[in-house]
């Protein structure tokens, strides 16, 4: 694809490997002169991926209105049989930008991770789960010296005004950043919104402990341990009793506490003693196993890293 012109783009780079549905590049807009980043669908024409890729395109539009999700800039267009729209252009995904600035300023991590809230929060005020929060999927632009946080790639999202696409509710997205009720399936196509939003959350958790933690994963040890579980491949099943997804639910918890109370979070070291205690605090309150007690509020979970934020521009 590198070369080849499409309309008035020219395609300069690939940005993203082949995912889910399409594979993303760098165009530049010769009638403009500017550059935006274009995702075109790479699999089957009329197959019930392609039907999610339109319906990307429509959430993002759904969406613009905030600065923290990722701008569509046209609705989904066609050439030579591919479909593909166009997006605003970003600088790096977080895992890139983590690497390449090593060391960040406690104060610039509060604000990346403000901003993903802010744009998490605008998703769910117009009941739009993600479904697949992580690293790579969170976006920043370069503004003069201002990072702006970016979510972006909507294609596994659940819209609950809109029941035109069933979801699938087979455990989404990294295994890493997925919540416990999602392995086990406790969660399922007939669960409300408030429920399916609190894995978001969950997520959420994950990626503060990311930027505090230079990209190090909290969960991916004990979840793989109970994936070698006999029973585990059985969750997937459709066949599996609601019995059986409770009894691997609660053995999920128990894992989960488990490694939270004898190793979570030590090695996260911020600028105090006192300020690591709170994001660490944090962090548990908002990665709770158990997703009927964890922290759900976006506003508290606000509120909380502001306050922080808030102590530390006050030492």
């Amino acid at each position: 694809m590198i070369g080849k012109r499409i309309n008035n783009l020219e395609v300069i780079d690939q940005i993203s490997f082949e995912g889910h549905f399409g594979v993303v590049y760098k165009v530049k807009d010769h009638d403009i002169g500017d550059e935006k980043a274009m995702k075109i669908f790479r699999n089957d024409r009329g197959s019930i991926e392609e039907k999610r890729f339109i319906k990307e395109n429509d959430v993002l539009h759904k969406l613009k209105q905030h600065n923290n999700i990722i701008l569509p800039l046209s609705k989904v267009l066609t050439f030579n049989g591919h479909i593909y729209y166009l997006l605003e252009l970003a600088d790096y995904n977080l895992e890139k930008y983590i690497c390449n600035k090593q060391n960040l300023p406690i104060n610039t991590q509060l604000d990346i991770f403000i901003q993903v809230c802010e744009g998490l929060k605008h998703a769910h005020s117009r009941k739009i789960v993600h479904r697949d929060l992580h690293k790579k999927n969170i976006l920043i632009k370069i503004s003069g010296e201002i990072e702006i946080v970016k979510l972006t790639d909507f294609g596994k999202a659940r819209d609950f005004t809109d029941i035109s696409i069933t979801p699938s509710y087979a455990p989404w997205g990294l295994i890493e950043i997925t919540a416990p009720e999602v392995i086990a399936q406790v969660i399922n196509r007939n669960s409300p919104f408030k429920e399916q939003a609190l894995s978001d959350i969950f997520s959420l958790g994950v990626i503060l402990h990311i930027i505090f933690n230079s990209l190090s994963t909290l969960y991916t040890s004990r979840i793989i341990e109970l994936f070698t579980l006999a029973d585990a491949n059985d969750i997937y099943k459709k066949s599996t009793p609601s019995t059986k997804r409770k009894e691997f639910y609660n053995h999920c918890i128990s894992c989960f506490n488990l490694y939270n109370l004898k190793n979570l979070l030590q090695v996260i070291i911020p600028s105090s003693e006192k300020i690591n205690q709170k994001v660490n605090e944090l962090i548990l309150m908002v990665t709770e196993p158990d997703y009927t007690r964890r922290l759900s509020d976006l506003d508290v979970i606000l509120e909380k890293v502001r306050s922080i934020k808030m102590e530390i521009n006050n030492a």
